[in-house]
């Protein structure tokens, strides 16, 4: 499928070089003084909201190419799950409490599994190059990554 090298191309591939190299440096751990120094209403500073944001502002740019037809149907889906990762992250930080802030990091990570799903039938039907669906799949898996160990640090 052809894509649109329009002048979002040259931003989809700054933002998507500037993610991967962030990505890089911060997947085998979660800083703990992350955790520790950030207020729990602070989701800005939050590594794993900083990433989510950059998933999910990829998957609108990559979805930008889908067919129109596909507006009301994969593509809004995946930019709804795509948005609800650091949605969720935001609203479960401003809650007051760990345990509901855990549950909320939960629900995000319910909603990578559902993007990567979206990512995997993108490319099955055409609509994603499968270098780029396994690119964002990939990013999908790290980030769930990251939560856990963020969830497994707050208790």
């Amino acid at each position: 499928m052809s894509r649109n090298h329009g002048k979002n191309a040259h931003r989809h591939e700054t933002i998507s070089t500037l993610f991967w190299r962030s990505l890089m440096h911060d997947t085998s751990s979660v800083n703990a003084s992350e955790i520790e120094g950030a207020s729990i209403h602070d989701f800005r500073s939050l590594r794993i909201w900083q990433v989510a944001m950059e998933l999910a502002s990829s998957v609108f740019l990559e979805t930008k190419s889908f067919p129109p037809q596909q507006t009301m149907i994969l593509t809004n889906q995946m930019q709804r799950s795509a948005l609800s990762v650091p949605s969720n992250i935001a609203e479960g930080s401003s809650l007051g409490s760990k345990a509901q802030f855990c549950k909320y990091l939960r629900i995000a990570k319910g909603s990578l599994s559902e993007l990567e799903t979206q990512l995997i039938m993108s490319t099955m039907v055409g609509f994603m190059e499968e270098s780029r669906s396994t690119e964002l799949q990939l990013t999908c898996r790290r980030l769930r990554t990251m939560i856990s160990k963020f969830i497994a640090a707050k208790r």
